[in-house]
């Protein structure tokens, strides 16, 4: 495998190093930048500025990352030393279709609440001037210009549902041969911000810490990669491989937690509001992850047998991780090899961020997966709970699919708890601007 860019700037394979750095003093940092900068992540891309605080460790010098990024982008550049490095198989088209069906036809239509959507559209019309001109996939294209009559008339006065039909057309998602009957429901989960305890500093109590994103992670072909001492790629470290000290004495530890799974519950949920000893409060952020495929910690478990079907919930497999042994319990907790890495975000009212720069809705926001929908998609969900109109903002290694969402509700014990129990087969229909079709 080659890095496409090498084409266009071919440097010798035996260039030194030293001519990276004086490439990077004389100008070429933006380059660098553009090769480094992690744009694919697959879990709740935040995009918030970090805020690091005083007793989070010391950050590496103004050199010391531009030696770095100098040796990454040396790296990237010399085919000779990634040569062996794995490719990333492209999938397969999803066979997915969009029937158009009259908004008011749409289920629960007359009685729906959309008071969380218009909260959501909002805050998406808000961080207009942030987001990118168009997001495509391959069924659907998200165009700003679409939505800026939509955001100009939501800015004037609340949306309502006659506006609604006005402004835009209903498709309900199939997944299938159209040939044959097409699959029309999904599943729609629910998630929420985190509360747990922790600590700035390890203690005996609190002694597993989350991780701020590691230096010598680099993306290569929407794959996360280390750079070895030998200047070669290789995958990045597991989270067995993090459990076994792989990434100790490097000044990476954010904060620390009294249990892993807390550690583990905060990575699922890619957000958390932290208590800590002195009083005062933090919220983390998705900071990174180490580019391995998400394995489901619970279904592992009720194949062992160390979980019951009556106790498939965050409690059970804390329970259950309990009768464990310490190592016993960080075994299973790293069968699933993707392990989150986390940057500090503005604590305050507004709610965490979601994969686009606006602050998650309770109720409004779903994760999708970007694959199939842009960012910043509506949608109508149908199920036995829940009718009405939400806004793609977020996403997740675990939302696959065009059937697939995954629904914030909110921050704190009670919508975790609510979060937990939400699983419901649901119906999936996309709200198009007027004019606007899918492809």
């Amino acid at each position: 495998m080659r890095v496409a860019f090498f084409e266009h700037f071919p440097l010798s394979p035996r260039l030194p190093i030293c001519a990276l750095v004086l490439l990077a003093l004389l100008g070429g940092c933006d380059e660098l930048d553009k090769v480094i900068l992690d744009t694919t992540s697959t879990e709740n891309v935040q995009h918030a500025s970090t805020i690091e605080g005083g007793e989070d460790g010391e950050q590496p010098s103004q050199l010391g990352n531009l030696l770095e990024r100098a040796s990454y982008f040396f790296t990237l550049h010399v085919s000779s030393f990634i040569e062996d490095a794995p490719t990333v198989p492209r999938g397969k088209a999803i066979p997915v279709e969009f029937q158009s069906i009259a908004i008011p036809a749409l289920p629960g239509w007359d009685r729906a609440n959309i008071k969380p959507f218009l909260a959501a559209l909002a805050r998406h019309c808000k961080g207009h001037s942030r987001l990118s001109a168009r997001y495509e996939t391959r069924y659907l294209v998200w165009r700003k210009a679409d939505w800026a009559s939509i955001c100009a008339r939501h800015a004037k006065s609340p949306l309502t549902k006659t506006q609604l039909v006005q402004l835009f057309s209903a498709w309900q998602v199939t997944v299938g041969n159209p040939a044959q009957t097409p699959k029309r429901a999904g599943i729609l989960t629910g998630y929420a911000e985190y509360h747990i305890k922790g600590s700035r500093t390890r203690t005996a109590h609190y002694r597993y810490p989350i991780h701020r994103k590691p230096a010598d992670l680099v993306t290569v072909n929407r794959t996360r990669y280390k750079v070895t001492a030998t200047g070669r790629v290789t995958p990045y470290h597991t989270r067995a491989d993090i459990f076994n000290g792989a990434l100790d004495n490097r000044g990476l530890e954010l904060l620390w937690f009294a249990h892993p799974l807390d550690v583990y519950i905060s990575q699922i949920q890619s957000t958390a509001i932290i208590s800590l000893r002195d009083g005062s409060q933090v919220r983390i952020g998705y900071g990174g992850d180490n580019g391995h495929a998400y394995t489901s910690l619970m279904r592992h478990m009720l194949r062992k047998g160390t979980l019951s079907q009556q106790s498939v919930n965050w409690d059970g497999v804390r329970t259950a991780l309990d009768r464990a042994t310490p190592q016993q319990a960080l075994d299973t907790l790293a069968v699933n090899p993707r392990y989150i890495f986390f940057e500090l975000r503005p604590y305050g009212a507004a709610g965490p961020t979601g994969a686009i720069p606006v602050p998650l809705t309770r109720r409004g926001s779903m994760a999708v997966d970007r694959a199939v929908y842009p960012l910043g998609t509506a949608f109508w969900i149908n199920n036995r709970s829940v009718q009405q109109p939400v806004m793609a903002q977020d996403t997740g290694a675990a939302i696959k699919g065009a059937l697939r969402g995954d629904l914030y509700l909110g921050s704190g014990h009670k919508d975790f708890a609510a979060a937990e129990r939400t699983r419901h087969a649901t119906e999936f229909y996309v709200l198009l601007p007027k004019g606007t079709y899918p492809l």
